[in-house]
């Protein structure tokens, strides 16, 4: 009728979208604000100069960018090239480009980190950890399924609210991206476990691929993952006498190992012949766990991530023996943890991007140890939330300075690692180096050598200082790589180049005095003026550098002897007489006085 009145409902997006997807959508949403305001704030406060492996990336997509721009056909073959022989490979920043539109600041670099690698890591472990507890409580008709907004928030809570998770991102590193590899294979593994499908272990062996050539050292994961594999296949045979199903399952595990190894060699041949031909174990030793043992090993892991946290992953470890449908998946999982832990902790410490060797497992049994108590009664539940509280407590106990001082004294139980924001109160007097270098090297021909190794000083500081100041002079061009390991670099011919060298006292090195007699021999000889130190003089400079350090500039004022420079390499060869030959002289031509 004409005096009827029709009311429209307006309808929310909301609603538009039923409770349902805005249960899935907003959780997604809260994380990516979550992740990029953490490390948002985390940069935003921090006062240093970025160097080592926190500037190392950085540098390649801002020099990959400009050349794209500027020769984009030598760019691509930089990127091809980076494939196939770098052991930083180009694979790495390539999927930073996008993000890099925004800007190459050291903030836009970290939040390419976590838009691009630590987003997709967060997901993808969270369908993983769905998937292992899934094995442990498939849904039945007429059994009403578990919570699952408390299942999603215990997982999301157990990756983003662990300090080992963020080191790394906030550090500027992109190895992040091996969570999301790694739990991707993973997944592709329990769903059938152990009889993988054909199509499976092809995608598992290209993913392993990929995630050798985005860091080297994930392929002592991916050795871990194919040994583990192997030995349930046999103790899987030999438990259930069935031999027969053993050559079908190994030719599997073979194509998978085989497509691996097969891009390998077609694609990164000078790379995995490098690889193979290398003794890291000694390559590394200056960055081994001093006098090593299995318990020292042990400890620093645990150390790294807190007793909470590991205790949790053990007990998630027991429950999942508890559970028949997981006792075959738990088993290779703790196999493949083992071997990777063994491999890796014998050829060089732990640092906060290695921790993803280990990180999803850990946080895949924590997560589950979680996601049981919130399954069964709600007085279970009341525990698992009181654990999530925990979990996030944690979190701001180890990055937020009020917290962390009331907190210093159970840090055991909490992860031991200087995760606080990143700051040092020298910035002037290294800036003031940094335009001294500038002022002192107007030759064009003039190079500097910085003889420290330490966080105090390095050459990668001076290298790449106008990054972290963009007011300051770029002295890249100038600067020589400095050859800082015994073993690594064998005679450091650089330093003889040198027209000017940088000296901090206390002489600055690495890690360990044993493995750096490469830096502390030619130090000592400049700041005692002998041997090879004559051929110097200290310079009128006095640079105040935090932790009581003090550094000075020498200028080459004659060029070093052949008698001088076979004094050092005598000297450097006594530290390794079974290999005498890696300190023999190598200088180019016309650099030594009398030549």
């Amino acid at each position: 009728m004409a005096g009827n009145s029709i009311t429209l409902r307006v309808l929310s997006p909301l609603r538009i979208l039923n409770r349902t997807s805005a249960r899935k959508i907003l959780p997604v949403f809260a994380v990516i604000i979550f992740c990029n305001a953490f490390a948002a704030w985390y940069v935003l406060g921090e006062r240093i100069i970025y160097h080592f492996d926190s500037i190392g990336y950085w540098a390649m997509l801002v020099e990959l960018k400009h050349n794209l721009a500027t020769q984009p056909w030598n760019a691509l073959q930089w990127f091809w090239s980076g494939i196939r022989m770098d052991d930083y490979s180009s694979l790495t920043i390539a999927p930073l480009l996008p993000f890099s539109l925004f800007g190459t600041t050291r903030l836009w670099y970290v939040l390419s980190i976590v838009n691009t690698f630590a987003l997709p890591a967060v997901f993808a472990f969270l369908l993983l950890s769905r998937r292992f507890f899934a094995l442990a409580h498939p849904s039945f008709p007429g059994v009403p399924p578990p919570p699952q907004t408390l299942q999603t928030a215990a997982i999301l809570v157990t990756i983003l609210c662990a300090p080992p998770f963020w080191a790394a991102i906030v550090g500027g590193m992109p190895d992040v991206a091996g969570i999301a590899l790694i739990s991707t294979i993973l997944l592709l593994t329990l769903q059938s476990l152990p009889a993988l499908r054909w199509r499976d272990e092809s995608i598992v062996g290209i993913l392993a691929f990929i995630l050798i050539r985005f860091r080297r050292w994930y392929i002592i994961w991916v050795v871990g993952y194919l040994l583990a594999r192997g030995v349930m296949l046999l103790l899987l045979c030999a438990w259930r006498r069935q031999w027969k199903p053993l050559m079908i399952q190994s030719a599997k595990l073979a194509l998978c190992g085989g497509v691996c190894a097969a891009l390998l060699f077609l694609v990164s041949g000078p790379f995995i012949l490098r690889v193979i031909g290398s003794d890291y174990a000694s390559l590394y030793a200056g960055f081994q766990i001093p006098d090593f043992t299995w318990w020292k090993a042990i400890h620093t892991v645990i150390s790294r991530f807190g007793y909470i946290l590991t205790i949790f992953a053990i007990g998630g470890v027991i429950l999942s023996f508890a559970h028949p449908r997981l006792r075959i998946p738990g088993a290779f999982l703790l196999i493949q943890f083992v071997t990777t832990f063994a491999l890796f902790a014998r050829t060089q410490t732990f640092f906060s991007h290695h921790w993803y060797l280990l990180l999803t497992t850990v946080l895949l049994f924590a997560g589950f140890f979680l996601l049981e108590h919130i399954h069964h009664a709600a007085r279970t539940r009341t525990i698992a939330v009181g654990f999530l509280v925990l979990n996030v407590f944690i979190f701001f106990a180890v990055f937020f300075p009020p917290l962390s001082k009331l907190t210093y004294p159970i840090i055991p139980l909490i992860p031991n690692y200087p995760f606080l924001i990143r700051t040092r109160g020298d910035l002037n007097e290294m800036k003031h180096l940094q335009w001294s270098l500038f002022d002192e090297m107007r030759n064009p021909t003039d190079r500097v050598y910085v003889l420290s190794a330490s966080t105090i000083l390095n050459r990668a500081m001076v290298h790449y200082m106008h990054f972290t100041f963009p007011e300051l002079p770029n002295l890249s061009g100038k600067v020589l790589d400095t050859q800082d390991l015994d073993r690594w670099y064998g005679f450091p011919s650089q330093f003889f180049q040198a027209s000017h060298i940088v000296v901090v006292e206390p002489i600055q090195y690495m890690n360990t005095p044993e493995n750096s007699r490469i830096l502390i021999l030619p130090a000592e000889r400049l700041l005692n003026r002998q041997g090879l130190g004559q051929a110097f003089r200290r310079l009128p400079y006095q640079f105040r550098l935090d932790g009581g350090s003090t550094a000075s500039i020498f200028r080459r004022t004659q060029k070093i002897t052949k008698a001088e420079a076979l004094e050092f390499s005598d000297a450097l060869r006594a530290y390794y007489p079974e290999d005498p030959k890696i300190y023999e002289i190598s200088i180019p031509p016309g650099i030594l006085a009398d030549e």
